[in-house]
């Protein structure tokens, strides 16, 4: 009777260390599928950021004659940045946008600015999260409707 109690202890100890181990497994794969999930829309913020600071550029070079200004010598970057508050909670309650505008095939006639957009979540010194996005913009003035801006050329990535 006593074997049978022993046998009958050892087995439930190895069947709850079994059960513990697959809990724990479970509870681990389920925090990395979060954390994964969380990554993704932080990305998704930051595409959407620098989308932002695309369409910006697009409308100030539309609407605005003296947008980019004008260079100084050697120089063919024009860069701006701009700080907007986020409705979640910190440390990624704050995201920016920075725009490169290169303007140097515009001016030899190539008709086109070339834009970079960098969308960034979390504080501007340590971002969270990162996206790029490369476009290329009409200035063609024979275009039926001169003012109007539209992207030739979109390349966007996410940056690690």
């Amino acid at each position: 009777m006593k074997r049978r109690r022993a046998f009958l202890l050892i087995t439930s100890l190895m069947l709850t260390t079994i059960l513990l181990l697959l809990g724990m497994g479970f509870i681990s794969s389920q925090a990395t599928a979060y954390a994964g999930n969380k990554q993704a829309a932080l990305a998704s913020q930051a595409r959407q950021l620098a989308l932002a600071g695309l369409e910006d550029a697009r409308v100030k070079l539309e609407l605005d004659i003296d947008f980019p200004p004008p260079p100084g010598p050697g120089q063919a970057l024009f860069s701006y940045s701009e700080l907007l508050p986020l409705p979640t909670s910190p440390p990624n309650n704050q995201g920016s946008y920075l725009v490169i505008v290169d303007s140097s095939e515009a001016s030899t006639g190539a008709k086109e600015y070339r834009l970079t957009a960098v969308g960034s979540v979390g504080p501007p010194r340590e971002p969270i999260a990162q996206y790029r996005i490369e476009a290329a913009i009409d200035n063609d003035s024979s275009h039926p409707q001169p003012k109007f801006f539209h992207y030739k050329r979109f390349v966007d990535e996410e940056m690690p």
